[in-house]
């Protein structure tokens, strides 16, 4: 009589738990699209987005460099301008308020 096999219950566990891993990794291995195909799928059902992110990027571009070039860009200052006020157009005091005011 054969020797009988002994398999230890970590290792049993841990095959049992990999499997799926294994065959989903194969199945995407043989199923996937080429980068070609892809990146086609994406310009059919994203071409919006991709345009908006294009312009979106051009707008930040100008804004950094008016960031880095101060007084380059009249537009950014302004707008650094609001976010420092924390959006308010003029900044007020507030200390030593006259309350009969």
């Amino acid at each position: 009589m054969p020797p009988k096999i002994q398999i230890s219950s970590h290792l049993l566990g841990f095959t049992i738990a990999c499997i799926p891993c294994f065959y989903y990794g194969y199945y995407l291995n043989k199923n996937h699209k080429s980068d070609e195909e892809f990146e086609e799928i994406l310009r059919e059902k994203y071409a919006d987005n991709i345009q908006r992110s294009r312009n979106g990027r051009g707008d930040m571009i100008n804004f950094f460099e008016g960031v880095k070039n101060p007084g380059s860009n009249p537009d950014v200052e302004r707008r650094l301008q609001e976010v420092l006020r924390g959006g308010k157009d003029d900044s007020k005091r507030l200390y030593a308020v006259d309350d009969k005011l």
